[in-house]
């Protein structure tokens, strides 16, 4: 029987990194503007970029150049880019999700949904925000690898926004959106 060895040899680090990047949208703001969004999610709303600030963790740096819903990022071939999506009320209230990348080609690979469960995600506690204590939370991202260099055209997000019904107790889908980040892989 062979010998494998899964040992890295010192010195010898990937490069490889896994950039994450979170955009906080204002989803009362955005409704407001486009009271007609699409119902169907293979042909959402183009919205332009207010109402949208995205942040990365990009460690090769990154910028918005002004316009904070067109982050440029300096990622690399082999990188796996992660955007999550939040409402600005955390989601607690109207929700936002990005559930596709669509574009980007030759420079991004076809994005998949990834939707994570912790069984014990911290959780603050009233009135103090603590203790903590642990409950079970779902985390979504929507996900591309870098394949070739280049800048990402036609690269755009497309989100789900939902706003709470009459009760305050239910999310209700208001539509489909999407917007045209920035991709520039070194």
């Amino acid at each position: 029987m062979a010998k494998v060895s899964t040992a890295i040899k010192p010195g010898l680090v990937s490069t490889h990194e896994t950039i994450n990047v979170t955009a906080s949208m204002n989803v009362d703001a955005i409704i407001k503007a486009n009271p007609n969004l699409s119902q169907d999610p293979k042909s959402p709303t183009p919205i332009g970029h207010d109402g949208i600030w995205m942040v990365s963790d990009d460690p090769r740096g990154w910028t918005t150049n002004g316009d904070p819903a067109n982050i440029s990022l300096r990622a690399n071939v082999g990188d796996l880019i992660s955007f999550f999506t939040v409402s600005t009320s955390c989601n607690s209230d109207s929700a936002a999700f990005i559930y596709q990348l669509t574009g980007g080609t030759p420079v991004l690979n076809p994005s998949t949904v990834n939707v994570i469960t912790l069984q014990q995600a911290a959780q603050p506690t009233a009135p103090n925000g603590y203790p903590f204590q642990g409950a079970k939370v779902s985390f979504a991202s929507c996900d591309a690898k870098v394949s070739s260099q280049g800048t990402a055209q036609n690269f755009w997000c497309c989100a789900a926004l939902f706003q709470t019904d009459n009760t305050g107790e239910k999310q209700v889908l208001k539509g489909y959106v999407t917007w045209d980040p920035t991709v520039i892989v070194q």
